[in-house]
């Protein structure tokens, strides 16, 4: 990526919102990947150890893909701070919904939100449904991606923040298929997520 963007996934369950997320990461030289749930292969790294974001922090040109296990709000917060101080990276983040909600309005995932971009930061995370995105989140985002979308709440919110017809067309996208927004452009495109036999995943 490194377009200083915030991407935001939303979708139902088993729809291909992570392996979305996991296509960004293999396109990015730079990134730091919240995993709290261990599903990138990735090396791993402590949110915690400042050691090691030194070394990440100290070559602003290497290339490196970590992952961090993160299982606390702490924890999490942390490691957001960490990749803000890195910069020039992708912050990828998975499951958003488990450490922050739409209450959330400090800290160091709206600093990185609101003002990431004059460090370099990419942010891409998922969640299931809209409210658990913080509103500064959604706010600031550059570009939705939206899968199968169910509930009447969500489609509502999906009218507002972007235009009507794309909530009509997310109640019948198949699995893996998402509708890609970039605000200010206008129109959308439905875009599909294509595996093959060796397990890669590149976008239609």
């Amino acid at each position: 990526m490194q377009d200083n963007r915030v991407v935001t996934i939303l979708g139902r369950k088993r729809q291909g919102k992570t392996l979305l997320l996991g296509a960004l990461i293999v396109r990015s030289r730079r990134v730091v990947a919240l995993d709290p749930i261990g599903r990138f292969s990735l090396p791993a790294i402590c949110p915690t150890l400042p050691t090691v974001w030194s070394a990440v922090k100290a070559d602003r040109r290497a290339a490196f893909r970590v992952r961090v296990p993160v299982r606390s709000v702490a924890e999490a917060e942390t490691a957001v701070a960490n990749a803000y101080g890195v910069g020039g990276c992708l912050l990828a983040i998975d499951e958003l919904g488990l450490w922050w909600s739409a209450s959330t309005d400090r800290g160091a995932l709206f600093t990185a939100v609101m003002v990431g971009g004059n460090r370099g930061l990419d942010i891409a995370a998922n969640v299931r449904r809209p409210a658990e995105f913080p509103r500064a989140f959604t706010s600031q985002t550059d570009v939705w991606c939206i899968f199968n979308t169910q509930e009447p709440l969500d489609l509502a919110y999906i009218r507002q923040a972007t235009r009507p017809d794309i909530a009509d067309v997310c109640r019948t996208l198949p699995r893996l298929s998402f509708v890609q927004y970039v605000c200010g452009e206008g129109g959308y495109t439905i875009r599909k997520l294509i595996i093959d036999t060796g397990g890669h995943i590149s976008l239609q």
